[in-house]
């Protein structure tokens, strides 16, 4: 049976538990979950408490509803309601970052991406990462591990972010240039003097073969919200003049070490 529990404060992962045991949950809203009930659990007459059970961190347990079960011939589907979910004020809730591409400028050699950590969390310190900028993807990336060079297209940029710059407090932005300390030329492949309307995309926190999140778990990643690493399409303007121009290849020393491994 389909048991339908309304209440407030519902987020991703929540669970409905039936008598402390929890069951197959589905989040349709902050204000309504729906669990599946075994058939078995509702064969007799009875009564069980219900909960609903947020995840953590800053998770916490509704107050529980006495539910009566009396049987009945055929399918059903029950509604109950549930109080506000009582969080638990001991647990310590962990403020995260949420890392977004604010703007892209691409006119010829003179490349700027700006990102911000609009996040109420640091990126810290050992939460180094890449930043891919992709020209003409087909596919354009959609998460974490689409790298411009796995294929997808014929010209790229990547930075990798480390150094002095973290940790990256919360509303401050770094703004990252052909060339500069975090380019990293041995994974760049850039002609330069591309003609206006080429699309352009850029993703932050792009790369990191050991997690599916990349390096900085962000609030997005860990409420199940939409991923909004990635900005596009916006398209190349004219440069100015066509000249040749030829970034240094490797990194800068001291930026070389604790990136996250990619393709």
């Amino acid at each position: 049976l389909t048991l339908t529990v309304r209440g407030r404060d519902f987020v991703a992962g929540a669970q409905v538990t039936w008598d402390g045991v929890a069951q197959t949950t589905e989040v349709l809203s902050a204000t309504e979950v729906q669990a599946l009930i075994a058939a078995e659990l509702v064969l007799g007459p009875g009564a069980v408490n219900i909960r609903v059970v947020n995840p953590g961190p800053g998770g916490g347990t509704s107050a529980p509803l006495t539910f009566t079960v009396r049987p009945v011939a055929g399918p059903v589907e029950y509604a109950i309601y549930l109080p506000l979910v009582q969080f638990n004020p001991e647990e310590e809730v962990v403020e995260l970052p949420d890392l977004v591409v604010k703007s892209v400028l691409v006119r010829g050699w003179d490349v700027e991406v700006v990102i911000e950590n609009q996040g109420s969390g640091s990126v810290l310190a050992e939460d180094v990462f890449w930043v891919d900028l992709y020209v003409k993807p087909s596919p354009p990336p959609s998460g974490v591990n689409d790298t411009w060079s796995d294929g997808r297209c014929s010209q790229g940029i990547v930075w990798g972010v480390s150094g002095e710059v973290l940790p990256l407090e919360p509303g401050e932005t770094l703004r990252l240039t052909l060339g500069d300390d975090y380019y990293w030329g041995v994974y760049s492949n850039f002609n330069g003097n591309l003609p206006a309307g080429v699309p352009i995309y850029v993703q932050v926190d792009s790369a990191n073969l050991q997690s599916n999140y990349g390096s900085v778990l962000e609030t997005h990643e860990e409420s199940g919200e939409p991923y909004n690493n990635i900005l596009g399409p916006v398209d190349s303007l004219a440069p100015a003049a066509v000249y040749d121009y030829h970034p240094r290849l490797s990194p800068s020393p001291h930026h070389q070490l604790n990136l996250p491994p990619r393709r």
